[in-house]
């Protein structure tokens, strides 16, 4: 899949920006008014701190906070975007590449995947728990297979976290194994024994002032992803958070 090709008429950096400006709340507004150009209104749930879309049992997962306040000025030098007060990649980069991903879907006929974003990662990870209850209370999303957050920082990396699993493992050969500390798949995934991992989006220097942004490379990881959806998106069997032929790590 080539989505550079059919972006190269257009500036990466600035389709990313208008996901950079706006409010946490403001976001998610837009993101559920968005949501409804691939979801049916019986297939679109918002709750206070989470979206989901029920679609194929791929499900991919952002969120719509920053450690960062909205930024006022933005700069666009040597194929990165930044900005003196901290640029909020992490993970508006996430939010904009499934948006990318699913108007690919969209376009060429692939099946569209589960989307869920959540709110307050960067601080309780509320988001990801009331959804993760919710799941077990009302079985929403108990159709996905595997869960790929969109959130990780550098290029072409995955962080399993406590997933151990070989199956997914195999999925996500191209990308190279890193540890990391958490996100909202920690949570998902622990509730409800479900595989995972958290996939670099083209970002550096997370939470600080420093942070920048290499548009280019979230393509790359779109690119990536696309194929894992046209490819095992007819994968229905549960994979489970931890299996036994899964290698031991050293």
């Amino acid at each position: 899949m080539k989505i550079k090709e059919d972006y190269r008429n257009e500036s990466v950096g600035r389709l990313l920006i208008p996901f950079l400006t706006k409010t946490e709340d403001d976001l998610m507004e837009v993101c559920h008014q968005e949501m409804g150009k691939f979801f049916s209104s019986r297939n679109l749930v918002k709750k206070e701190k989470y979206i989901f879309g029920h679609g194929s049992p791929i499900c991919l997962v952002a969120h719509l906070d920053t450690v960062h306040q909205v930024p006022r000025e933005i700069v666009e030098q040597g194929g990165r975007l930044s900005s003196p007060t901290g640029i909020g990649g992490d993970d508006r980069n996430g939010v904009f590449a499934i948006f990318v991903i699913l108007e690919f879907c969209q376009k060429y006929g692939l099946p569209i995947p589960s989307i869920l974003f959540t709110k307050e990662e960067e601080t309780t990870l509320i988001g990801a728990y009331q959804f993760a209850v919710d799941s077990c209370i009302s079985g929403i999303g108990s159709h996905v297979s595997f869960f790929l957050e969109l959130d990780k920082k550098g290029f072409l990396e995955v962080a399993y976290y406590d997933c151990q699993n070989a199956v997914l493992g195999t999925i996500l050969e191209n990308f190279t194994p890193v540890k990391g500390l958490y996100s909202d798949i920690s949570v998902i995934s622990e509730f409800l024994d479900v595989a995972s991992a958290n996939l670099s989006i083209g970002y550096y220097n997370a939470h600080t002032k420093h942070e920048y942004i290499v548009p280019e490379e979230i393509f790359d990881t779109c690119e990536e992803v696309l194929d894992i959806v046209q490819k095992y998106s007819s994968i229905t069997t549960k994979l489970s958070l931890k299996d036994s032929a899964f290698p031991k790590r050293k």
